[in-house]
């Protein structure tokens, strides 16, 4: 074996240098990416809040109407009744309704 045919530390140096500045590159590529995702959908969850604070508030709405015309129903008013039998039919739920759950936060 002659000497020329070792490998020198010097030699091996260059291509793990090169080869650990593509992987820092590519990892920074990466987290750019997952950066700029996790805004987008931090923006889209913003925009949803409010109508899912509307829907809230309409179901809330909807639930007392409801409860209402269960009541006068009970107190025998014919057409609450009528209303009562129509929604029973629809399948709604005239019993007693439990809100649903409050959405969770981080």
């Amino acid at each position: 074996m002659a000497t020329s045919d070792k490998i020198t530390p010097a030699q091996v140096l260059f291509p793990l240098c090169l080869l650990s500045f593509v992987v820092v590159i590519f990892l920074g590529f990466q987290t750019s990416l997952l950066v700029n995702a996790r805004s987008g959908f931090e923006a889209a969850k913003t925009q949803q809040e409010k109508p899912l604070a509307q829907i809230g508030k309409v179901r809330g709405q909807l639930n007392a109407l409801i409860s209402g015309t269960v009541a006068l129903s009970h107190q025998g008013n014919k057409d609450a009744e009528k209303i009562v039998k129509q929604l029973e039919a629809a399948g709604v739920k005239l019993g007693p309704q439990e809100p649903p759950p409050p959405p969770a936060k981080k």
